[in-house]
């Protein structure tokens, strides 16, 4: 009984595992590649007792690349929106939020879902992944 406790305790500060590279291009409707142009961000009190928040953000994205999906083009800026756990009450186990974001300026590729509104999102919790944007000078 100990030892199924102790698993479960461990087991549940785990965060959400990163989908496979597999699972990203077959889950995502759409994949992109582009650059972070800016990004807004806001904090917003969750639950009943608004005794946690999230920090829901909006990537502005310049289309680079269109891998997968349809209704987007070269050069268009795409709003994707992502969130992380801002604040959490002591104890809470449970899903962070995106991870790795990338920043204004770096460049990235996306997987997204689009809603039936049009809205894109990126995917749980691993969907997006720097793209090394230079290359490096060979030192001689």
């Amino acid at each position: 009984m100990l030892f199924s406790v102790a698993l479960h305790g461990v087991l549940g500060l785990m965060a959400l595992p990163p989908l496979s590279a597999a699972d990203l291009r077959a889950d995502a409707q759409i994949i992109v590649t582009g650059a972070v142009v800016s990004e807004f961000d806001r904090v917003v009190s969750i639950g009943q007792d608004n005794t946690a928040s999230n920090r829901e953000l909006i990537l502005v994205v310049r289309v680079d690349t269109l891998e997968k999906g349809t209704g987007l083009r070269v050069g268009q800026h795409v709003y994707i929106h992502a969130w992380e756990a801002a604040r959490r009450p002591s104890g809470w186990v449970g899903d962070g939020g995106h991870r790795n974001l990338p920043s204004e300026g770096k460049t990235a590729r996306f997987y997204l879902r689009q809603s039936a509104d049009g809205r894109l999102s990126l995917l749980s919790p691993n969907g997006s992944e720097l793209i090394d944007s230079h290359v490096p000078k060979s030192s001689r």
